[in-house]
């Protein structure tokens, strides 16, 4: 029963959130004959016939039957009470025709704006609150297409993309294929530098940038580099596009781009004055992470032996993010024994824990910087 509820609870929350995004994207317009909607469910395209989406006053209706039919309800229309109804493992959901009251099993709830009957068609406002979603809802708008992608697991094949003039859209993901959310993609002018677009890659990683025209010409290239802001400081992460060349904006283009992941070094000076035999993995370093780190996912424990580098002694491949470092010294099948750490060029006086800040190198790298005293 539980889970029969948290579908549709699912169901429920889905369709709201994709009328939500169509109404932030498009307030206050109707859908025009060069602007079409295109939904897809579990992959499909679903078909509305003659009784589209259309926006009025900035909230958005559906074809009633359409959607929940797709979602797997049984739908039945009562002309005389002007009730459209759907329903689906013994759970119902009724909307009646100009009441602002809509009824999700067995509660009444209010709506923002009734249902209509257009053309003979009964659409819908179905933005009303549920309390979970185990849906995913994806969309993607162009200059002459929304499209809004409807999945019980987002794994499957990705919105299809279709280059429009003006237009470069693609998706951002990381280096396993996963999305990649809030990264910048920049468009680059090749006849001036000084002319930019930009694009902010959504929760499931598409991205759209609208080129301006200009009188320097009509190619455009994407910035190789991503640039996020963290705490007040700038870090740059290579963007790496599946196509190289030029798009030309009267033609407009598809990039996919793979964002690789901004980390850093955590270095430490040893001394180890007294100590005559050791090794850098000896050393067990704990990065407990204070927030949120810089991709805005929550931070984890970090404990790891440290390792020769290239340039000293430390821990690689960091999560950007603010930690609280302790360390002790651990061979192998010996007892902890806790440290004594400061700040690297510090005169400070040694403590058993530090709050180190990433810094950047004259190279680019991103690193902490400690000492580590292994004995008094």
């Amino acid at each position: 029963m539980k889970e029969t509820l948290l579908k549709r609870r699912k169901t429920i929350t889905l369709i709201i959130a994709l009328l939500w995004i169509s109404a932030m994207l498009f307030p206050g317009a109707a859908f025009s004959a060069e602007r079409t909607v295109e939904v897809y469910v579990n992959g499909k395209s679903l078909t509305f016939g003659d009784a589209s989406p259309i926006i009025q006053d900035g909230r958005t209706f559906v074809p009633f039957r359409a959607i929940f039919e797709a979602l797997g309800y049984t739908v039945t229309w009562d002309g005389e009470e002007q009730i459209a109804s759907g329903e689906k493992d013994g759970f119902k959901i009724e909307l009646t025709i100009n009441s602002f009251i809509a009824r999700v099993g067995s509660e009444e709830t209010a709506l923002d704006a009734p249902a209509k009957m257009i053309g003979g068609n009964t659409l819908v406002p179905l933005r009303f609150v549920s309390e979970h979603s185990g849906y995913d809802v994806v969309y993607m708008s162009t200059q002459n297409t929304f499209a809004i992608g409807i999945y019980d697991q987002y794994d499957m094949d990705p919105i299809p993309l279709r280059a429009e003039p003006r237009q470069i859209v693609g998706r951002v993901t990381d280096e396993r294929g996963s999305a990649e959310p809030g990264i910048p993609v920049i468009a680059v002018n090749t006849g001036s530098t000084d002319t930019e677009a930009s694009g902010l890659s959504s929760e499931y990683g598409y991205y759209s940038i609208e080129l301006p025209l200009s009188t320097k010409g009509d190619n455009w290239t994407l910035s190789p580099t991503y640039e996020i802001q963290y705490h007040g400081k700038s870090y740059i992460g290579d963007l790496h596009a599946d196509l190289s060349g030029p798009v030309d904006s009267l033609e407009g283009g598809i990039r996919t781009l793979t964002a690789a992941p901004i980390t850093g070094t955590l270095f430490m000076e040893v001394d180890a004055s007294g100590q005559s035999l050791w090794n850098p993995s000896d050393i067990v370093i704990t990065l407990s992470s204070k927030g949120p780190l810089l991709d805005g996912t929550e931070g984890e424990t970090i404990v790891k032996r440290a390792s020769e580098l290239t340039g000293g002694i430390g821990v690689p491949l960091l999560p950007i993010g603010n930690y609280e470092v302790t360390a002790h010294y651990m061979p192998n099948g010996a007892i902890p024994v806790a440290l004594q750490l400061r700040l690297s060029s510090s005169d400070e006086l040694y403590e058993g824990a530090v709050t180190p800040r990433f810094q950047e190198s004259a190279e680019g790298d991103y690193y902490l910087g400690i000492e580590v005293k292994l004995n008094d």
